[in-house]
């Protein structure tokens, strides 16, 4: 009788272990997502993904360089979004398959300015100026070869352009959609979308096997409308508070 229950409770044991190791496999220890205050509209987005694949991460607000970093050592498990082939540099870390947002690269110039530009190429002979940090058009004058100056502000930006301290400033459309009734008073647009470019949701490579249900998780919202609803006007979504299409 006794080496019934021993056995009994020794079948107990490995079924709690057992359960044990399969939560951990769902969602690993004091998972840590970091931000920055330029991927913060991002969050409400990336969250809901998580909880689809039934995880709750710890977001953190960093410096976008602390991020990034962090992510690389370990620190943290995963950034929350940089644009596509940005994070080639870093050995431990690699970017989901399906985008989060899509950025268009735009030219705008002072009020009254004649300049049309259809082109990269079009730009060599212009002085430029771009926002410190923004990716897209950082990447843009890296590889067609230009030279831009950078301004730690939006505000800065748009006044060193009225202030000819530069003809064409580089705006990627979510900074525009931001700045909108500001860019309408000091600036024209003076090109259509001279690129096009992906941001990603970034893993620390440990967690390879989350980054497909990720995007499983990911695309089953964008074709539910959901995600148009998670995305604020300025990273070309509708908002919480935009109605809801009925189903068909």
């Amino acid at each position: 009788m006794f080496c019934n229950f021993l056995r009994r409770m020794i079948r107990l044991l490995l079924s709690l272990l057992l359960l044990g190791a399969s939560a951990s496999q769902a969602q690993p220890p004091n998972f840590r997502i970091a931000y920055n205050t330029s991927t913060a509209p991002l969050l409400p987005l990336v969250r809901e993904v998580y909880r689809k694949i039934g995880m709750q991460p710890e977001f953190l607000l960093l410096p976008a360089e602390r991020a990034i970093t962090g992510a690389e050592r370990g620190d943290y498990d995963a950034d929350l979004s940089r644009a596509g082939g940005s994070i080639q540099a870093y050995t431990h870390l690699m970017q989901t398959r399906e985008p989060l947002r899509r950025t268009e690269l735009y030219a705008y110039a002072r009020k009254g300015s004649p300049l049309l530009i259809r082109q990269a190429e079009e730009l060599r002979g212009h002085s430029l100026g771009l926002l410190h940090g923004a990716k897209h058009a950082e990447e843009f004058v890296r590889h067609h070869g230009l030279q831009a100056q950078r301004s730690h502000s939006a505000e800065s930006l748009y006044a060193m352009l009225n202030a000819e301290r530069f003809e064409i400033a580089l705006v990627t459309s979510i900074q525009a959609r931001a700045d909108r009734q500001v860019l309408e008073l000091q600036a024209q647009r003076v090109s259509g979308a001279l690129a096009t470019g992906y941001s990603y949701h970034v893993l620390n490579k440990k967690h390879a096997a989350l980054a497909p249900q990720f995007d499983a998780a990911l695309l089953a919202l964008k074709q539910s409308g959901q995600a148009d609803h998670l995305l604020p006007p300025e990273m070309g979504g509708l908002g919480p508070g935009a109605p809801v299409p009925a189903t068909p």
